[in-house]
């Protein structure tokens, strides 16, 4: 199982039970054999946060069928670029 480490410990303890099972669900969905560790970092450049968001509608895309896959993660890169781009 491959750890990610995607959210500093203190914003996820700050978080509502329902907001971390969500979470968690999405994350389980999404990345399958992933498991979460919370790290006393936060991402705090813009650039990082429009990766990891560019990273998880990616791996959401993985859950559509073809042609919509390839469709979806095509827009999810260029919204990618223009999240950076408004950096």
């Amino acid at each position: 199982m491959t750890k990610s480490k995607v959210l500093a410990s203190s914003a996820w303890e700050e978080l509502p039970p329902i907001a971390q099972q969500e979470i968690e669900k999405i994350i389980s969905t999404c990345f399958p054999g992933q498991e979460v560790t919370f790290d006393t970092e936060v991402l705090d450049t813009c650039t990082d946060l429009c990766d990891v968001a560019e990273q998880v509608a990616t791996a959401a895309c993985e859950l559509l069928d073809f042609p919509a896959n390839i469709i979806c993660k095509a827009a999810a890169k260029a919204a990618g670029k223009a999240c950076k781009k408004a950096c």
